[in-house]
């Protein structure tokens, strides 16, 4: 995952995920502590302002030291040196430290939400070093790291807190923290010390209760936190120091009530002899050292994340200065069609490429590295989607680039090839440089534009094929129709097989077609539609077969629908032409029964008869069918919501296309898991000669998805600008979790 957050104010909104990541972004910085040569480059020439409008010895030193280590500059602000000391506000002195241009700001303040309110007026991460009696996350987050450590989990654990709670931040920061992970809670100190309905603030369902006797409270604990008696905040002694040592002192004897191995944890600064015993603070169950170390490699953690850096300390091997992003993905299943891997590993990221693929558990992560969880989730190559409507340039109003590449990215989707049939037709270099600055600018899924076979897309002449491939191209089509006539297919397919790219067929015969609206058969009948015949794909089909074995050209057949061209497809492959095909998730989970003059059910080809999805379901086991492919066409809704006849072919796909083969193709058990992977990873990329696979030196592009994720598609909740697709409504099992484009998280569930 990523850390998704500015500034760190309090750990209250958090999740356990978010919080366990935290944790582990600090174990590797707990590494750097143990090596003689402690300093770092990963922040040279940032700026850390450390500003502490009330006292601190550990935390305002830890910050300074992390900041040192990670190898940034410190401006220190002080109480007793404050401006606030002569009169100014404490927004007027934050201000003039950010007009020293730091690249964050790490305050500490007796107010309560004081960090939140200077995080609304800055432009740079505020980090919370403790707030009146908020929070204190940075605390929080080292005790649940020490405890972690010493325990080896921080689920479900018995925390006993004793001490002044009343005035404690750090209090409230371990019950946000350890209450998301199941811990249960017994607060103990005079009844005084204890905030009215402290046990409302936890997370939902967090179990916390208090009780008045240490030896009630100790019973089964298997952390013990210690509070200092703030003598600083009471208004009054309310309890004699005499007393309290009496009644709630941890000293040894009373240690021996909790559980064998209780630790025992204390913030700092240590009243000794008052809350805890000497024996108790020096004894082998104290961690109170252990949790200062461990505050400067949280610390470092926390710094590095909101402020970024450059990993110039990581081994060569694992350095990339032009991106600094590091990713380790652990615990997943790898799924490698390419590679025939199917294995519990962990493939580490430098970068823009794959640097290390390993065995679960061997592959370590450098300083900085981000983690990513993967437990229960496969991993796969980056899916590639072969056919897929971007709109733009020209009809922004249905859907453009951003939008999606962005719906692209949510279904999985690591590289989209866009059809030319835009406005204009991409039939030249300038239009696919377009497309492609504009795909850098969206910075999701990769677009791989396709140029148009002829010129405007007409079927008269042959396209600037050659300068379009200098420029971008992956492939050549007419898509929205066959290339019009069998010479000029003939001419496009012998200069494109000198050109080594694959020349993509939509596959109808125009006289045929003409007219129609869905698939002519007995509900075409019943419905009173004009129908295409099925035979309008398959002649075309079977025409173009012939030119491919005349010209020894790679043809790949697109949107397949019908039984009949799927048989010349086979019959094709068996001869040993260089001929590939894709099939939709619509045509191979709808029919022609469905209609039912709902305009979402209209697109080209239409849905088919029940033999011919039949007949699609046995050529993606077999391996007649190659690839799954989207045809996403978005239409605005203007355009989709008229009369069937009148609204124009087409759905939207990105988001439901893996769901949906999961469903049909996986859960139906007609195809095991590795073969569905291979139609949306190696299948599709081989149709366009580019090798994808999980292997060290390719690029940083994977899907993780679940097989067993339930949820429901709304369209309305759709990436995409339009909502015309027959899956709206539809629940799940089984989705994408995260997309990663050049190492890049560009979705995560």
């Amino acid at each position: 995952m990523t850390y998704r957050f500015r500034d760190l104010l309090a750990l209250e909104p958090l999740s356990a995920e978010e919080l366990s990541f935290l944790l582990d972004q600090s174990k590797p910085f707990q590494e750097i502590q143990k090596h003689p040569l402690k300093k770092l480059a990963t922040l040279r020439g940032k700026t850390v302002a450390l500003a502490f409008f009330e006292n601190s010895t550990r935390t305002r030193i830890s910050f300074g030291a992390a900041a040192a280590r990670l190898g940034a500059d410190t401006m220190n602000l002080q109480a007793e040196a404050s401006s606030l000391k002569k009169g100014e506000s404490l927004l007027d002195t934050v201000q003039a430290l950010n007009a020293m241009k730091p690249d964050a700001l790490v305050m500490r303040h007796e107010a309560s939400g004081a960090p939140e309110f200077v995080a609304r007026h800055l432009d740079i991460p505020v980090v919370n070093a403790g707030d009146g009696t908020h929070e204190h996350p940075s605390q929080g987050l080292l005790d649940a790291l020490t405890i972690r450590d010493r325990k080896g989990t921080i689920e479900n654990l018995n925390v006993t807190i004793l001490g002044d709670i009343l005035h404690s931040r750090v209090a409230r920061s371990n019950i946000h923290l350890l209450g998301k992970f199941g811990c249960r809670f017994t607060l103990c100190c005079p009844p005084m010390w204890v905030p009215k309905e402290l046990e409302k603030i936890g997370p939902p369902g967090a179990n916390i209760r208090r009780v008045t006797r240490i030896e009630e409270a100790l019973e089964n604990a298997d952390v013990i936190l210690l509070l200092r008696v703030q003598t600083e905040r009471l208004h009054e002694p309310a309890i004699s120091a005499d007393d309290y040592i009496l009644l709630y002192q941890l000293n040894a004897a009373r240690l021996r009530l909790a559980k064998p191995g209780a630790i025992v944890l204390h913030p700092g600064p240590m009243n000794r002899g008052i809350e805890i015993s000497p024996e108790v603070a020096d004894g082998p169950q104290s961690c109170v050292l252990e949790q200062v170390t461990n505050g400067v490699a949280v610390r470092m953690a926390i710094l590095y994340l909101l402020i970024g850096g450059a990993a110039d300390d990581v081994p060569p091997s694992r350095r990339n200065p032009g991106n600094p992003r590091m990713l380790l993905i652990k615990n997943g299943r790898v799924l490698d069609p390419a590679g025939k891997t199917d294995a519990q590993k962990d493939v580490f990221l430098d970068g823009e490429r794959i640097a290390e693929v390993g065995p679960h558990g061997k592959v370590g992560a450098p300083p900085g590295c981000e983690i990513f969880d993967a437990s229960g989730l496969i991993v796969a190559p980056g899916f590639v989607d072969l056919h897929a409507h971007l709109r733009e340039p020209g009809q922004e109003s249905s859907e453009t680039i951003e939008t999606g590449t962005r719906a692209a990215a949510r279904g999985g989707f690591t590289a989209v090839c866009c059809m030319p049939n835009t406005k204009p037709v991409n039939d030249n270099a300038s239009v696919t440089r377009f497309i492609l600055d504009r795909a850098r600018a969206a910075a999701s899924a990769r677009v791989w534009p396709i140029g148009a076979a002829s010129t405007g897309s007409k079927g008269e002449a042959i396209a600037e094929i050659g300068a379009m491939k200098e420029a971008g191209i992956v492939a050549v089509s007419d898509d929205g129709k066959p290339i019009a006539t069998a010479k000029l297919a003939r001419q496009v397919m012998e200069y494109c097989s000198a050109l080594e790219l694959s020349v993509i067929e939509h596959a109808e015969d125009a006289s045929l077609a003409a007219g129609a609206v869905m698939r002519e058969g007995v509900t075409s009948t019943r419905l009173g539609l004009r129908g295409m015949p099925a035979a309008a794909e398959s002649v075309c089909v079977a025409r173009d077969i012939q030119l491919a074995e005349l010209t020894g050209a790679h043809l790949h057949i697109a949107h397949l629908s019908a039984k009949a061209s799927l048989d010349e497809v086979r019959r094709a492959k068996q001869r040993g032409v260089r001929i590939t095909c894709e099939v939709t998730p619509h045509h191979f989970t709808l029919i022609d029964e469905d209609v039912k003059y709902d305009s979402r059910y209209k697109m080209n080809p239409p849905l088919a008869a029940r033999e011919d999805r039949e007949a699609l379901l046995a050529g993606l086991a077999d391996g007649t069918v190659d690839a799954i492919a989207t045809d996403h066409a978005p239409h605005e809704p203007a355009l989709k919501d008229v009369e069937f006849d009148k609204a124009p072919f087409g759905i939207t796909g990105f988001e439901t296309a893996l769901s949906l083969a999961l469903e049909q193709l996986v859960c139906a058990k007609l195809l095991p898991l590795m073969r569905m992977v291979e139609l949306f990873t190696t299948g599709p990329a081989n149709v366009l000669g580019i090798e994808r696979k999980i292997a060290a030196g390719q690029p940083a592009d994977l899907t993780i998805f679940s097989t067993d994720h339930p949820w429901t598609f709304h369209a309305a909740e759709s990436a995409s600008k339009s909502r015309n697709t027959p899956f709206d409504g539809r629940g799940f099992r089984g989705a994408p979790m995260a997309t990663i484009v050049a190492g890049q998280i560009v979705f995560r569930h």
